[in-house]
């Protein structure tokens, strides 16, 4: 494979969306020439394991790829990029075979603790859509809690417990009261945040729903 024009090769553009959760974070382009001993599917896909995008620490990682013909020399006389683009989705580091009961993550400031983390990143003014797209995402983060930043800040902690009683428990295990599982109120409000705090942070959240000082 070779990402400049070759002679007697086809040429194609592919685009790779990066999704985390079925959102995209991340865009990459490419321009390559596929010869005839190469299938542009394997080409798009290794393309997409070595982007830095491709990384593990990414929760629920998956690939869109939008393949179409640039070759001004389309088959049968077409002309370029005549017909519907090509496009699949994957998952690169295969991670929903490789640990099928991996319980959600998020980004945790390991000076303050806050998941309040942002990243840089650039948008560009996408003409199809009429909105701004992101095109790229830096390593710089930032926590909006404490304003640490820096390259890969971040720790990623689990939201485990991934069963949302056990969740409950935990809770009330830091509050020590063993009673609380069994109150509508904490299983209404602890259990709205079970998958989106880990377990001190919902601890900090009935405390400021009940006004108790940490």
């Amino acid at each position: 494979m070779d990402t400049n024009p070759t002679p007697g090769a086809r040429d194609h553009a592919i685009r790779i969306d990066y999704l985390s959760g079925g959102e995209r974070f991340a865009t990459e382009t490419f321009q390559v020439s596929i010869t005839e001993h190469e299938d542009v599917n394997d080409v798009a896909l290794k393309l997409a394991r070595d982007s830095a995008y491709c990384n593990e620490r990414v929760p629920a990682l998956s690939c869109l790829f939008t393949i179409q013909s640039t070759d001004p020399d389309g088959p049968d006389g077409a002309p370029p990029g005549a017909g519907s683009p090509l496009i699949s989705s994957v998952e690169p580091f295969d991670q929903a075979a490789a640990k099928p009961n991996t319980p959600p993550v998020l980004p945790q400031c390991p000076k303050c603790g806050d998941t309040d983390i942002t990243r840089d990143a650039s948008a560009r003014w996408d003409r199809a859509n009429q909105c701004w797209s992101l095109s790229a995402v830096y390593d710089n983060q930032t926590c909006e809690n404490c304003g640490a930043e820096g390259n890969d800040l971040a720790i990623w902690v689990s939201l485990e417990p991934a069963d949302r009683d056990d969740f409950l428990h935990a809770v009330a295990d830091k509050l020590e009261d063993a009673t609380l599982p069994d109150d509508p109120v904490f299983q209404l409000v602890i259990g709205a945040v079970h998958g989106t705090m880990t377990v001190d942070e919902a601890v900090r959240e009935w405390g400021l729903a009940n006004d108790i000082p940490e």
